[in-house]
């Protein structure tokens, strides 16, 4: 049975699947006939069978465009108000964000969430004994990430988008790189050492994407 899927078609070179909003989308170039896209699809057919049968929930947001925001691993209705003072309240499934304007509330965004990332990183160089320096940035495909050499954690500000012991399992993460750089055996032992349960905090990230 042919498989319903739509086509985005753009100068890009190679063709890949993706998995959004519940639709199977090929992306591909302008050149790439339909029967070869078929077949491509058909040969995935595995792959995306289980991405719809496990969807991964989006958790970035935009203040701007977006109605609803993640927090802590839950969805909240999002209302942002300008030309007021700043605020950051929750109010039942709602979150309001107030500013004198957009780029204001942005910034205080960043700043809220730089609060209670710097909590989570306390809690595991405690735990750990490790000591760092804290940098933080948006990024869209990754949580964090570790300069050994600058003995340096940069954490993802939608960090704060997921569950608490998924920001454990990434800060720890990095934690453990600050001694193995790679992802090796050695990586893991080390990661099991100061944070036993990562496997199942491991299972439950990939639930979620940026």
């Amino acid at each position: 049975m042919p498989v319903d899927y739509q086509i985005v078609r753009s100068k890009r070179k190679t063709t890949c699947l993706k998995i959004e909003d519940g639709k199977l989308v090929c992306y591909t170039n302008y050149l790439t006939p339909k029967f070869e896209l078929d077949a491509f699809v058909k040969k995935h057919e595995s792959w995306y069978l289980n991405k719809m049968a496990n969807p991964v929930q989006k958790v970035g947001f935009n203040i701007e465009t977006d109605n609803h925001i993640w927090f802590l691993g839950k969805k909240y209705k999002l209302t942002v108000k300008t030309g007021m003072e700043s605020t950051f309240v929750i109010n039942g499934d709602e979150i309001i964000f107030t500013g004198k304007s957009i780029n204001t509330i942005k910034n205080d965004i960043k700043g809220y969430f730089k609060n209670y990332l710097i909590k989570y990183a306390q809690q595991a160089s405690d735990n750990t004994g490790e000591e760092f320096e804290l940098q933080f940035r948006y990024y869209t495909s990754r949580w964090g990430c570790c300069y050994k050499a600058k003995r340096l954690i940069v954490l993802n500000y939608y960090l704060l988008c997921l569950p608490e012991n998924c920001i454990r399992q990434v800060v720890h993460h990095e934690i453990a790189h600050l001694r193995v750089p790679n992802h090796q055996k050695a990586f893991y032992d080390r990661l099991g050492q100061i944070y036993p349960q990562y496997r199942k905090d491991v299972k439950e990230l990939r639930k979620f994407t940026i």
